[in-house]
Parts: structure tokens; C-alpha cells; sequence
């Protein structure tokens, strides 16, 4: 099997440069490594190591997904090993499990590794496999075929949150199936309660956002609008546990959903009924 690693990044420099040390450190190291900027970045990535790193600067911002997309769907490896640029792999054998598990299971499209960051720090026992809803992009590989027989991560109505559970649907209405690895660690440096209030608002308006999203795109039928309302009260429920800091992004979150509605409504493909009440059973 051929391997890619590769990560976006935007700016954070001497983070990225751990998360491709960390990739060189593997057991099985990758065979192509790719870098992706984002628009915008002050000061460019710059790798000094005698390995080879194809390095690529997007003249447009359009946050990881695209970046993954391009790396992904211009490859012709067959494995993508993708971690965000303040990731790092904490086992040395994370590809070398990746791609025994890919190997043993023709169907699996997504695995997801163990992802610990600061508050969450706790390692866990190496399990057996388990079948699961979605994956994270921080830590995680992708069975490249599976990914463009579904044309790769769509865009989104919102920045960013959900585009993995939007792909993880898509691939399992294709028949392709997403994974837990148990026991295989990745690090997260972007710990949830050190970023700024104001981050943490966006966080949460365009996570509600994209979460209605892809109900309402791809929950087939009828059935549509009792998981959408359930979901929407969901939120709102969320956010009165912490109503000075989630409230206003919550309600600012459906109020751009509702914005977006007609172009959504444009986009809407549904997934089949059993490959919907599938997702739904797995956790």
C-alpha cells in the first residue's frame, strides 16, 4: 500500500513541523508527505529535513477540508494518513496499524485513532476494532478510492465543524464502513479550554449550523423534519447549561442556517433510508 501523510496548516510552523517528525518517526513511514498553507499565512512553512515534503500554498482560504481534498484527490496512494497541523502521533506504529486494518477489512473507508489533548489526557487500552458513526480529522486515515468514489469532503454552509460526519454518511451510503481504532494515540495541542472565548463562540455557531445541515440535506424522506426539530431542541437544551457563553452563538448558528436554507435546499441529496437508521444506531 502506498501511503500519504499530509496535514493543512495555517501559520502555526513549529506545531506542523512536530506533527511531520512525528510521521518520520513511524515504523512504516509514509511515502509522500504534502503540506498544504492556507491563504493568508504571515510567515510560510519551511521544512529543513533531508526528507522530501511537497509543500503547497492555496491562494484562496478555505479551511482543512479543502486542503485534505486536494491532497487526497490529486494522489494516486492508497492510504491518506491526515493530522491537523497542532497534531502529533504519540505511538510509533499508528501507520503500520492503519494500513493492517485496511488490509483486513476491504470495506473500511475511515479509521479513528485515540485523540488526547490537555483535560483528556489518559491513555487507553489497545480494543478490538468497532464500527462507528464518524471519525475526526485530527487523527485519522481515509482509504483514498473511498474517498473519490464520493467525490471527497463537500462544502459546507459553515466554516468548519461536521465535515467528517458529512463524509462518514456519504461513505456509508456507498457501502464503505468507518472504524475505531482503540488504543493508538494521536495529540491534540488545541485544548478546548485554553482558546478564547470568541473562538469558542464560532466553534459552537457553525457547529449548530453544519449539524442542521446535514440533516436536512441527507436524512431521507418525511423523517427529515422530526430528526431536525429533535436536533435543533437538542442544541438549545446544550446551550442553557452554559447560557452566557452558548446561547448567542447557538441562535446565531440556526439564524444563518435559516439564512442558507434555499441554496441548501439546491444541494439536498438524501442517503438511502437504511443507510440513514445505520448511522444513526452506531455511536
Amino acid at each position: 500500500m502506498k501511503v500519504l501523510f499530509g496535514i493543512p496548516t495555517f501559520g502555526r510552523n513549529e506545531l506542523a513541523t512536530k506533527a511531520v517528525q512525528s510521521a518520520l518517526g513511524q515504523t512504516r513511514k509514509p511515502d509522500e508527505i504534502r503540506v498544504v498553507e492556507e491563504a493568508g499565512t504571515v510567515e510560510r512553512f519551511r521544512w529543513d529535513g533531508p526528507e522530501a515534503v511537497r509543500i503547497t500554498r492555496n491562494q484562496e482560504r478555505g479551511g482543512p477540508m479543502v486542503g485534505r481534498n486536494q491532497m487526497m484527490l490529486e494522489s494516486d496512494a492508497d492510504i491518506f494518513i491526515g493530522l491537523d497541523d497542532d497534531s502529533h502521533f504519540m505511538d510509533t506504529d499508528v501507520i503500520e496499524k492503519a494500513c493492517a486494518v485496511f488490509a483486513e477489512k476491504p470495506k473500511a473507508g475511515a479509521l479513528y485513532f485515540e485523540v488526547l489533548m490537555e483535560g483528556d489526557e489518559q491513555r487507553k487500552e489497545r480494543a478490538p476494532l468497532r464500527q462507528v458513526r464518524t471519525f475526526v480529522g485530527c487523527g485519522c486515515a481515509l482509504r483514498i478510492q473511498a474517498v473519490k468514489e464520493v467525490g471527497g469532503y463537500e462544502k459546507l454552509p459553515g466554516l468548519f465543524y461536521g465535515e467528517e460526519s458529512d463524509l462518514s454518511l456519504r461513505l456509508l451510503d456507498r457501502g464503505w464502513e468507518t472504524w475505531k481504532v482503540p488504543g493508538y494515540h494521536i495529540w491534540h495541542s488545541r485544548a478546548f479550554l485554553n482558546r478564547s472565548r470568541k473562538d469558542r463562540a464560532s466553534e459552537r455557531m457553525w457547529g449548530t449550523m453544519n449539524d442542521l445541515a446535514l440533516i436536512f440535506r441527507h436524512c431521507p424522506g418525511l423523517a427529515m423534519w422530526g430528526y431536525f426539530f429533535g436536533n435543533l431542541w437538542n442544541h438549545l437544551r446544550f446551550s442553557m447549561g452554559n447560557p452566557s457563553e452558548r446561547i448567542w452563538p447557538t441562535l446565531r448558528g440556526v439564524g444563518k442556517f435559516v439564512t442558507a436554507g434555499p441554496q441548501l435546499l439546491t444541494t439536498r441529496h438524501p442517503v438511502r433510508p437504511e443507510t440513514w437508521r445505520r448511522y444513526r444506531s452506531l455511536t
